[in-house]
């Protein structure tokens, strides 16, 4: 498993949250991708955040990134560690108990380099494994496995043909890219008129 690059102050700025708030039991950040295809480099700059904000709306608090995460010890063994029956979201799944006995904090500008590996067929189907899982548990806040929808030969075949479809899948990407801006765009909107009607009442 590749080791994301970290910056310099990246176990110092560990420390001195925890030692800010004993009430704190995870603390991370989020990351940039240094490998894997353009696409998929530039949702990691740009797009990432306004995801994390949107998950930690539909999730009740934020959810750390497995390459950018440190738990407390005491809590990590409270709570039973990691869930190993799960393949996806584990990080998700963890840091739901962890909010049951601490703060869980999240630091979007606090990033570290990581490889983009798990998009190397292209930004469309890397999200293909995760988006089915991520939509179960903002509906259902539940956390289950959930099969891929591609296997190694299908995914194989599909990357293959691929280059074909080339003008459906940028016009796929840059519409995801617009809904995501849109949908960021309006939950700033929605905070900044709540506390706007809080101050006129």
């Amino acid at each position: 498993m590749p080791i994301p690059f970290c910056q310099k102050n990246w176990l110092s700025r560990i420390f001195e949250e925890f030692e800010k708030d004993k009430n704190l039991v995870a603390f991370g950040g989020s990351c940039i991708f240094y490998s894997g295809p353009i696409s998929a480099k530039f949702a990691s700059k740009f797009l990432l955040t306004p995801f994390l904000i949107l998950d930690k709306f539909f999730s009740g608090g934020w959810n750390l990134m497995g390459c950018n995460m440190a738990i407390k010890k005491e809590a990590f063994l409270k709570i039973g560690g990691f869930n190993t029956n799960l393949k996806l979201n584990e990080e998700s799944e963890i840091c739901s108990r962890l909010r049951k006995v601490g703060k869980v904090i999240l630091d979007p500008n606090f990033k570290v380099k990581t490889s983009g590996r798990r998009y190397r067929h292209g930004l469309v189907l890397g999200l293909i494994d995760y988006l089915p899982a991520t939509l179960f548990r903002w509906i259902f806040k539940k956390i289950r496995q959930i099969p891929k929808i591609f296997s190694s030969e299908k995914r194989k075949i599909f990357f293959n043909w691929k280059i074909f479809f080339s003008p459906y899948f940028s016009f796929c990407f840059f519409y995801f890219c617009f809904f995501i801006f849109q949908l960021q765009k309006w939950f700033w909107q929605k905070i900044l008129l709540k506390e706007i009607y809080k101050k006129l009442s």
